[in-house]
C-alpha cells in the first residue's frame, strides 16, 4: 500500500511588492493489490431509538443497515451494538465477530424500539466504552458510528464540549463517524463530533439512503491505507498561511501542520492553502517544503512522503506576473473552494438572521474571484451562479431546514473531498 502527494500552484510568479498565491495538494491512497490483508475493525454501532425514529420506517432501515455491516465483518473484527433514547441499551457488548456472535447480534436488533427523548451523549460515550474494552487486544481501527435523526436534548448537549471530548477520544485512538438523518438534526454538532473525532459526518436526506450511507462508510474503512495523515508545511520567513479546507491545523514559527484523518484506497484528498507572500527581490525564489506524515494501518509504523516536485515561487517584474497564465486544474479547485467557503459563511449569516450580510458575502466573493482571475476557471461560474440564486432566499428569511442542510452538506463534502452517498452509492464490492 502507498500514498502519493503532488503539488500545483495556480500561479507561481510573485510581485516584488508581495502577492497572494494558492497552492493545491493532491493526496491519493493506492492499494498494492486485492489480496492485501486489511486492518481489523473494532466497531460500535450506536443507534438512535428515540420516539422520532418511528416514522418513515427509519428504525427498520437502520436495523437493515446495521445487519449489513455485521454480515460483512470477520472473526478478527470486534463489534458491539448500543441503542439510546432517554435510556441506554447495550444490545450486544463488545465481542469477536464470529459467525455465532454475528447471528446473535443480528437477532438482538429486534430489541431496538422507538422510545423516549434523545440522550445522544450517553449513547455515544457507552459506545466509546465498548470499543475501549477491546482496544488493547490487537491492532484495530477503533471506531464508533453514531446515528441520530434528532437533536441532543438530554445529557451533554453543548456542541463545543462534545467536540472537545471527540478530540480527546481521537488522541486515545478511538475515532467517531456521525450520521444525521432528516431535517431535525443539528448538522453543526454532528460535523464537529465527526471532524474532531478523526472521521467524518454523513448527512442522509432520505430514509431509503440509510443503508447505502452505512455501506459506503464500511467500504471506506475496510480499504484504509493510511492512518492519521498530517501535512507539514515548512515556510520561509515572512509567509502567512491559511487553510481553505478548514481542516484542523496547528501553527508554530515557520511551520504549519494540517491534520487530514485517514485515507482510503482510491480516495483523493485535495488540500488548498493560501499564502500571503512578503515583498522580495526580482529573481528571488521561495520554496515552502511539504512533508506528508502518516501511520501504516497494520503495523503503526510512521511513514513520510514528499512530493516529486516541491513548491517553487519566484519574484518577477509586474509585466511578467500580469502575463502569467493560470494553471487550469488547480485554478478550478481553488475557485470552487472559495465558493464553498462563502456558501458556509452565507448559511451562518442566515442562521443568525443577519440577512443583510448575505449580499455582502456574495459581493466580496465576486471581487475575490475577479482579482484572482478565477471567474473563468473550470466549474467556478456554474457554482457562483448557483450560489447567487441561493442568496436571494438566504438574504430574505430563514431558509427551510431541508434547503439549509443540503447547502451545508454540499459545502462540507466539497471542502473535505468527501463522497456524498446521497448522490453516489458505493460500489457493490465490499
Amino acid at each position: 500500500m502507498n500514498i502519493k502527494i503532488t503539488t500545483q500552484a495556480a500561479t507561481s510568479l510573485i510581485r516584488p511588492s508581495g502577492s497572494t498565491r494558492y497552492i493545491v495538494f493532491k493526496i491519493k491512497g493506492e492499494a498494492d493489490g486485492p489480496d492485501n490483508p486489511r486492518v481489523p475493525l473494532n466497531l460500535s454501532l450506536v443507534l438512535d431509538q428515540s420516539g422520532s425514529m418511528a416514522g418513515q420506517e427509519k428504525l427498520e432501515l437502520v436495523k437493515k443497515a446495521a445487519a449489513f455491516v455485521i454480515d460483512h465483518l470477520v472473526e478478527q473484527d470486534r463489534i458491539s451494538l448500543v441503542g439510546f433514547d432517554d435510556e441506554i441499551v447495550v444490545v450486544g457488548p463488545a465481542c469477536p465477530a464470529t459467525q455465532t456472535n454475528r447471528q446473535l447480534l443480528k437477532a438482538g436488533l429486534h430489541k431496538l424500539k422507538p422510545g423516549g427523548s434523545t440522550n445522544l451523549s450517553e449513547g455515544w460515550l457507552r459506545g466509546i466504552q465498548e470499543v475501549a474494552k477491546s482496544q488493547s487486544e490487537g491492532v484495530f481501527i477503533n471506531q464508533v458510528w453514531l446515528f441520530t435523526d434528532g437533536q441532543a436534548n438530554q445529557g451533554i448537549t453543548d456542541p463545543e464540549e462534545l467536540a472537545t471530548q471527540a478530540g480527546q477520544f481521537r488522541r486515545q485512538g478511538i475515532i467517531t463517524t456521525t450520521f444525521g438523518f432528516g431535517n431535525d438534526t443539528e448538522e453543526n454538532l454532528l460535523e464537529a463530533i465527526g471532524e474532531k473525532g478523526g472521521a467524518r459526518f454523513q448527512h442522509i436526506r432520505e430514509a431509503r439512503k440509510i443503508p447505502q450511507a452505512f455501506a459506503g462508510e464500511l467500504q471506506e474503512r475496510l480499504q484504509t491505507v493510511g492512518r492519521e495523515l498530517a501535512l507539514q508545511i515548512n515556510l520561509p520567513a515572512g509567509i502567512e498561511l491559511e487553510n481553505l479546507n478548514d481542516f484542523e491545523m496547528s501553527r508554530t514559527e515557520g511551520r504549519a501542520i494540517i491534520r487530514l484523518g485517514d485515507v482510503f484506497a482510491g480516495e483523493e484528498k485535495q488540500v488548498v492553502i493560501k499564502l500571503k507572500l512578503p515583498s522580495g527581490t526580482i529573481g528571488q525564489v521561495l520554496r515552502p517544503e511539504a512533508i506528508l506524515m502518516y501511520s501504516e494501518p497494520l503495523t503503526g509504523a510512521g511513514r513520510e512522503v514528499r512530493p516529486t516536485e516541491q513548491i517553487s515561487l519566484t519574484y518577477a517584474p509586474h509585466n511578467k506576473v500580469d502575463a502569467e497564465r493560470l494553471e487550469p486544474e488547480s485554478a478550478g479547485i481553488v475557485g470552487r473552494m472559495l465558493v464553498e467557503r462563502a456558501r458556509k459563511e452565507m448559511l451562518e449569516a442566515n442562521r443568525r438572521r443577519e440577512f443583510r450580510k448575505v449580499p455582502v458575502i456574495l459581493e466580496r466573493l465576486r471581487g475575490h474571484l475577479s482579482r484572482a482571475h478565477l471567474l473563468d476557471a473550470p466549474g467556478v461560474a456554474r457554482l457562483l451562479n448557483e450560489l447567487e440564486q441561493q442568496s436571494q432566499d438566504a438574504g430574505q428569511a430563514l431558509l427551510d431546514a431541508s434547503v439549509r442542510k443540503a447547502m451545508h452538506y454540499q459545502a462540507y463534502t466539497a471542502q473535505k473531498s468527501y463522497r456524498d452517498y446521497n448522490i453516489s452509492p458505493p460500489e457493490d464490492k465490499i
